[in-house]
């Protein structure tokens, strides 16, 4: 069974202190962790760019530790190699929910037993997608909508 991760920490549910401390002993647990620069940041500490807090959050345990980077794409550190993935650029409508969908994007794919560029590929479409819409989850997309992102045209929900 693999488990993954997806470090969400929200300042006004709990302390740095006390979510750094969470972390520490969850994320070696896991197979998968996912995080954004500033979560991961507090899980490993400082680095000095993505690529860093990925292999530290690796570090600590996991195969496969992913910073999602919003408009700037991913990185991730995977069974001990460095990936990028550009994000799909779009015009957001709201933001709410985009992590989730990345989060749930990478684990279909990794469930299918893709490859981690397709992956983190699906991962950022999903991303996007879900920016496409007020809400949540609202704008979380089918695999066949996932095709509107490769229109010239933008995408209108």
């Amino acid at each position: 069974m693999t488990v993954s991760f997806d470090l969400n920490y929200r300042a006004n549910l709990w302390t740095a202190a006390d979510a750094t401390r969470c972390y520490k002993e969850i994320i070696p647990l896991v197979d998968v962790v996912f995080a954004g620069e500033e979560e991961a940041g507090l899980a490993v500490g400082p680095a000095a760019d993505s690529a860093e807090l990925a292999r530290s959050l690796s570090g600590l345990g996991p195969s496969q530790a992913i910073i999602k980077l919003g408009g700037k794409g991913a990185v991730a550190f995977i069974d001990g190699r460095l990936h990028h993935q550009s994000a799909v650029s779009i015009d957001p409508v709201d933001t709410v929910g985009a992590g989730d969908a990345f989060v749930a994007g990478y684990l279909a794919e990794l469930m299918n037993g893709s490859a981690p560029a397709q992956r983190l590929e699906l991962a950022v479409q999903t991303g996007a997608f879900a920016c496409l819409a007020y809400g949540d989850w609202e704008g979380l997309p089918t695999r066949a909508e996932l095709a509107l992102l490769r229109q010239g045209e933008s995408v209108i929900r």
